[in-house]
């Protein structure tokens, strides 16, 4: 029962995809385009996070310092 009908779905969707060949074309396309542009910008981001690092280790680790509050009391 589940052979004959993932079959029948299977062949209705291959007849579907010859039907419409410019349609699974650009389909398949964007979906491409969309995975390649995702991988890129995680490639981007992960590079300019290297560089980034790479820059503020030329300083020194005793020479650049970031605090969020003051270093003596508040009056």
């Amino acid at each position: 029962m589940f052979f004959t009908q993932l079959y029948e779905g299977l062949r209705i969707a291959l007849s579907a995809v010859r039907a419409n060949k410019l349609r699974s074309i650009l389909t398949t396309l964007g979906i491409v385009i969309g995975i390649v542009a995702v991988t890129l910008m995680g490639v981007v981001t992960s590079g300019l996070d290297q560089s980034f690092q790479k820059q503020l280790d030329t300083l020194g680790g005793d020479v650049f310092f970031v605090q969020k509050w003051p270093w003596g009391p508040v009056d």
